[in-house]
């Protein structure tokens, strides 16, 4: 049975495709950037508002590019935090952060390619435990 709130998922838990925003299937909620190309300007990764829950969630940035540096914030209500840079060098690497979201927060997690202005492909994953 879906849970609604936030983004919501009104077809009862099937996955309908990445979105910026989050799904319900109760205990858990998830989210799915899908793969996007990143250059130097801050770009928005995922983006939404908590419902009435609590979520323990865990990220996870991922970059398919080698031999760039990327700066990756979290943002509660505007203000941001977590962040960390991180330098991906001959491979493809996940970069995971963890933090608890209090109910009715504003998320929003971005990156930037910080190396030059060239694009580069990354995604973002977030599943969380859902506490009402």
């Amino acid at each position: 049975m879906a849970i609604l709130g936030g983004g919501g998922n009104p077809v009862g838990g099937s996955f309908t495709g990445t979105a910026q925003t989050v799904e319900y299937v109760d205990p858990l909620a998830y989210a799915y950037s899908g793969v996007a190309d990143i250059d130097n300007a801050e770009t928005t990764q995922l983006e939404f508002t908590t419902g009435n829950v609590l979520l323990h969630a865990d990220f996870q940035f991922s970059s398919m590019t080698g031999d760039k540096e990327f700066t990756h914030k979290i943002y509660l209500n505007g203000a941001i935090v977590f962040q960390f840079n991180s330098y991906v060098g001959g491979g493809r690497r996940w970069l995971p952060a963890q933090i608890v979201i209090p109910a009715y927060s504003e998320v929003k997690c971005t990156s930037a390619n910080v190396t030059n202005t060239a694009t580069a492909a990354q995604s973002l994953a977030m599943v969380a435990r859902v506490y009402r």
